[in-house]
């Protein structure tokens, strides 16, 4: 079972959120790519802000951006059996 969660657009800086894993694949969506039929990428965090995975697991979750992380923002990094997302 993929796990969907998906964070609320809200025009705030500073935004803080902790999602947690499942024990199986999860898919942590925090932004929508571009798409044929989708041509504006869009951010689901805006402004600075960061979220913090638990029970991350590199070799099965996926996390869903608008872009690449370097294109867009994003600084990842693992801390434990967590990944804490930074956007700046």
């Amino acid at each position: 079972m993929v796990a969907k969660i998906k964070l609320a657009i809200e025009e705030l800086a500073n935004e803080f959120d902790v999602l947690i894993g499942s024990p199986g694949t999860d898919r942590f969506v925090l932004g929508v790519p571009a798409t044929r039929g989708n041509v504006t990428p869009t951010p689901l965090y805006l402004g600075n802000g960061q979220a913090t995975i638990r029970n991350f697991k590199a070799d099965k979750d996926f996390i869903q951006l608008q872009g690449n992380s370097l294109s867009y923002g994003y600084d990842l990094t693992p801390v434990g059996n967590n990944l804490s997302i930074q956007r700046f």
